[in-house]
């Protein structure tokens, strides 16, 4: 079987599984995935390999890892990185900068609201001015730390995608501390905590959990961050995204001493609803390594106790690699698929 007729096997058996699991959420009065139309290529469309990719970060406590954060959104080719802080009570912004970040404001909330933080996040992309008319935006948190697919950066799997695609979703990958030290400030934190899972709660038919990368264009669509960057802002269950997004490796668990700090100046600030309230309930449990007892994992059926696995920086990606490979072989036949398939 060649090249190009193993990626539409396998793509069109994943486009049949979404109908039928939307099927039946639909009869049982529950939610369905947003399924994401991916735009063909126009004819004659070239990858934009001219960009600016700009990093927009907000903290509040977090020194301890704040350096490696900033560090890391360099190394995968970022041209900035922008800080907005909560009023830390410690050296975050001080050795963000050291690290090479820039500081553009501060954002007063005593009880954390998402919608706050998203707008500030959105308020700084609408005004920041960028001379390149091409400016790729990526909103991380300070604990996540993503990366290209199959072994390459962000900047670089930004370079082959194409204008139509003008938004990337990303797989997600929690990582847990099971060995001392948990975490060592300004050191890659999976040197560390080698071990995780994958987030399998997603939010678009493509399998991605959040959506961090948007591009913005001078004179064209005006896209913004969702909340928690889960999904674009106004999206209406459609958007402009490539099929294959980034990693996105998530350590939420760093020393114990340093984790338990911060939730105690985040537990005046959160309510019982907030992932980090669910944090706070399972924290004796993480560093006592009762993973049966560590139930984080959401799905339809339920909380699930984790169950860790060790999990590399690079992950690979084999369905990448097929479709990259029948485009090279039949591209004709490809497009006329993905036409067929998410239109």
């Amino acid at each position: 079987m060649s090249a190009s007729a193993k990626v539409v096997r396998r793509l069109s058996r994943s486009a049949k599984v979404r109908r039928v699991r939307n099927m039946y959420r639909r009869v049982a009065g529950r939610p369905t995935t947003p399924t994401v139309r991916t735009p063909s290529p126009a004819p004659g469309s070239l990858p934009i390999t001219s960009f600016r990719l700009i990093a927009v970060c907000c903290s509040f406590a977090e020194e301890d890892i704040i350096e490696a954060t900033v560090r890391h959104a360099f190394a995968q080719g970022c041209d900035e990185f922008l800080l907005i802080d909560n009023r830390s009570p410690d050296s975050t912004i001080e050795l963000a900068v050291a690290a090479g970040a820039e500081f553009v404001g501060y954002l007063d909330m005593d009880v954390h609201r998402e919608s706050v933080r998203i707008e500030a996040i959105n308020d700084v992309v609408r005004h920041r001015v960028v001379e390149n008319p091409h400016v790729w935006w990526m909103l991380i948190d300070t604990d996540e730390f993503p990366v290209g697919p199959d072994g390459t950066t962000v900047r670089e799997h930004l370079k082959t995608l194409r204008p139509e695609h003008q938004v990337v979703g990303s797989t997600f990958f929690n990582h847990y501390p099971t060995k001392r030290p948990a975490n060592i400030p300004g050191i890659h934190p999976i040197e560390c905590q080698p071990d995780g899972e994958k987030e399998l709660f997603r939010y678009c038919s493509l399998g991605h959990y959040k959506h961090p990368l948007i591009r913005r264009d001078h004179g064209g669509s005006a896209l913004e961050f969702g909340r928690g960057a889960h999904l674009p802002k106004g999206h209406r269950g459609q958007w402009p995204e490539a099929r294959f997004g980034i990693v996105t490796h998530h350590f939420q668990f760093r020393a114990e001493a340093d984790t338990r700090r911060r939730m105690d100046l985040m537990r005046s600030r959160v309510d019982r609803h907030r992932p980090v309230s669910r944090r706070m309930e399972v924290v004796d449990a993480v560093y006592a390594g009762r993973w049966e007892s560590v139930q984080l994992r959401r799905s339809r059926l339920g909380n699930r106790p984790v169950k860790l696995v060790p999990v590399p920086l690079w992950q690979p990606s084999p369905e990448r690699r097929l479709y990259v490979a029948a485009s090279l072989v039949s591209p004709k036949r490809v497009a006329r698929w993905i036409r067929k398939t998410w239109k």
